[in-house]
């Protein structure tokens, strides 16, 4: 509503909006408006907004499921707004974490990357994509199956040595669990 992105740009927010809300199961929205609107008053108009544009991903829920990321440019207000699973999914520290992450961009005026920036959070906070979860910390799992392996190689190899062997295996593997749990610490 606020125009402040072009035809070309809207078109392809729009495009990355839909297929956010697919990955994620719940409509995934951009709204700019230029109302004056603050906090609650803000909240309340996109829910209205929403209900009457439809907004529910999977119309067998209970609630409407959805994410908007809004924009007041009269008041300068940047809001996210959730409900149904986003909401319950989605915690208050991320909402302000995806405000933070995309505010600077706004600053400087570019409207188009602060909204691509939302999506882009977005689908990592929610995404049911089985091969997205298979590739999140695809380092850590590799890592983890590395130890793994080279525990159970070494064991096999040296299982008819003596039991002063399996000791030292698990204090390696002590050792190196140690390592990865204060390195992501």
């Amino acid at each position: 509503e606020a125009e402040i992105l072009s035809d070309t740009k809207e078109s392809k927010l729009q495009k990355k909006c839909k297929s956010v809300s697919k990955n994620c199961k719940t409509d995934v929205a951009v709204l700019t408006i230029s109302k004056g609107l603050d906090y609650t008053d803000l909240d309340n108009y996109v829910r209205t907004f929403a209900k009457e544009k439809g907004y529910a991903y999977d119309s067998s829920s209970s609630e409407a499921d959805y994410i908007v990321y809004v924009i007041d440019m009269k008041s300068r207000a940047v809001r996210v707004v959730t409900s149904g699973k986003a909401k319950s999914d989605i915690s208050q520290s991320d909402l302000q974490s995806i405000i933070d992450k995309t505010t600077s961009t706004l600053s400087d005026g570019n409207y188009y990357k602060a909204c691509v920036k939302y999506t882009d959070i977005t689908q990592k906070l929610l995404s049911t994509s089985k091969t997205y979860k298979l590739y999140l910390y695809m380092p850590i799992k590799l890592l983890i199956s590395f130890a793994w392996q080279k525990l159970f190689t070494i064991i096999w190899q040296k299982s008819d040595k003596s039991h002063r062997f399996e000791t030292e295996a698990v204090l390696d593997l002590r050792t190196l669990l140690s390592c990865y749990v204060s390195h992501y610490r």
